[in-house]
């Protein structure tokens, strides 16, 4: 090889290096852990949080607590429907936003759970075909877990307005990082009403 292929080729090598060292800032960018949230670890440790269940004077003590333990993300609203909807087509998110908002206070985001696993007891109520259906043809009582009915069409539509309600309301909150669609899902019991039997059949 002569001296100057010889050349050519390193040449050639040290610019593949330098080009294939060299990273751009959209490029280091990419590398990031996609599940990565903005200025903080890919890993949070975190707590399930009730603000609901205690007087709101308690919650600036708790987040404190929180902080100090190095705390970064709640998660919030799992289980707060009637809360959130305390009568029928009546939302009431302001509770939580400020819940949120405090938690950011602190530097905690927050990963907000969709109410669906806890209808209220207006609803089962006025609605009793969301109750689900035991084997012998009785409903379930208000106040058991897993006590809807899953495949019921009255109680997945009022799912659907309460999850479309909380989007509008919370889903351009920059302290709300994630969402829960519901609370361990794989535990609903299945329903042994008409509805659904006619649904396994078809």
């Amino acid at each position: 090889m002569s001296t100057s292929a010889l050349f050519r080729a390193l040449s050639c090598f040290v610019l593949a290096f330098f080009l294939a060292s060299a990273k751009t800032p959209a490029a280091q960018s990419s590398n990031a852990i996609p599940t990565q949230i903005p200025g903080q670890n890919a890993i949070l440790m975190g707590v399930a949080w009730y603000p609901e269940q205690w007087p709101e004077s308690r919650w600036e003590e708790d987040l404190r607590l929180m902080e100090a333990a190095n705390l970064k993300v709640v998660r919030i609203g799992e289980f707060a429907w009637s809360r959130m909807e305390p009568s029928e087509g009546h939302y009431d998110f302001d509770w939580l936003e400020r819940a949120i908002s405090l938690a950011a206070k602190h530097h905690i985001v927050s990963v907000v759970g969709t109410p669906t696993a806890t209808p209220p007891a207006w609803l089962t109520q006025k609605y009793p075909e969301t109750l689900r259906m035991e084997p012998n043809g009785q409903r379930v009582t208000h106040g058991n877990r897993a006590h809807a009915s899953v495949t019921s069409p009255r109680y997945l539509e009022f799912c659907r307005r309460i999850a479309e309600q909380m989007a509008i309301r919370l889903g351009h909150n920059p302290s709300v990082v994630g969402w829960q669609i519901d609370n361990e899902y794989g535990y609903a019991f299945m329903s042994y009403d008409s509805v659904t039997r006619e649904k396994f059949q078809d």
